[in-house]
C-alpha cells in the first residue's frame, strides 16, 4: 500500500483558536477605534477657554495620540487578517490531502491495479501549493509629543496660557477613563498570541 505519510491526516492545526485570535484583535481594534469620538470630546472640552502655548502643546499632543491609536488599531488589524489567512491556508492544505488520499486509496486495491496495469491509471489530481501566508505589520515610530516638567513657562515668546481648571479636570477624568478602559488589551491580546503559539 501506498504511504502518504503525514499527509495521510489532516494537519495539526486548531482552527477554533485561530478564530478566537482574529475576533479577539478585532475587537480591540474596534475599541481603539470607536474611542475617537470621545477623546475628540474631551479635548474640545479642555480646549474650550485653553490659550497659549499650553494649548497647542495639548492640542498637537493629543493629535499625536490619536495617529497612534489608528497605527496601532491598523496592525491590530493586519495580525487579525493574517490569522484568518493562515487557517484558510490550512483549510487548502486539508483539502489536498484530502483529494490525494482519496486518489491513492481508490488506486490502491488489486481490482483498480489491474485494470491500470491493462488500460492505464488515470493521471493523479495535480494539486498547486501556495506559498505560506506572512503577517505583515507595519511598526512605524510613536508620533513625538513634547511633555514638559510641570511648572515651566512656555518661554518668552510663547506667551501666557491659561485655561478653565474645571474643563481641564474634566477632560483629564474623561481621557483617564477612556484609558483605563483599555488597560488590560495588550494582556489579553498577549494570551491570544499564546495560545495560537501553543495549540
Amino acid at each position: 500500500m501506498v504511504s502518504l505519510g503525514a499527509n495521510a491526516h489532516d494537519l495539526d492545526f486548531d482552527f477554533s483558536v485561530a478564530r478566537s485570535v482574529a475576533s479577539t484583535f478585532t475587537a480591540v481594534a474596534s475599541t481603539l477605534e470607536s474611542q475617537a469620538a470621545s477623546r475628540a470630546s474631551c479635548e474640545s472640552t479642555a480646549s474650550g477657554q485653553f490659550r497659549g502655548y499650553f494649548s497647542q502643546l495639548f492640542t498637537s499632543n493629543m493629535a499625536s495620540a490619536q495617529a497612534d491609536r489608528d497605527e496601532i488599531a491598523s496592525a491590530l488589524r493586519d495580525v487579525a487578517q493574517g490569522a484568518q489567512d493562515i487557517a484558510q491556508a490550512a483549510r487548502e492544505e486539508n483539502e489536498r490531502r484530502r483529494v490525494a488520499h482519496e486518489y491513492v486509496t481508490k488506486h490502491d486495491n488489486w481490482w483498480e491495479k489491474t485494470w491500470d496495469y491493462l488500460f492505464g491509471q488515470e493521471p493523479p489530481p495535480r494539486l498547486e501549493v501556495n506559498p505560506a501566508p506572512t503577517i505583515h505589520t507595519s511598526a512605524p515610530p510613536p508620533e513625538p509629543r513634547e511633555t514638559p516638567a510641570p511648572g515651566a513657562s512656555g518661554g518668552p515668546n510663547m506667551g501666557v496660557s491659561s485655561a478653565s481648571p474645571a474643563d481641564l479636570k474634566s477632560a483629564a477624568q474623561g481621557l483617564a477613563s477612556l484609558d483605563e478602559s483599555v488597560a488590560g488589551k495588550p494582556a489579553q491580546l498577549e494570551r491570544a498570541l499564546e495560545d495560537f503559539a501553543a495549540s
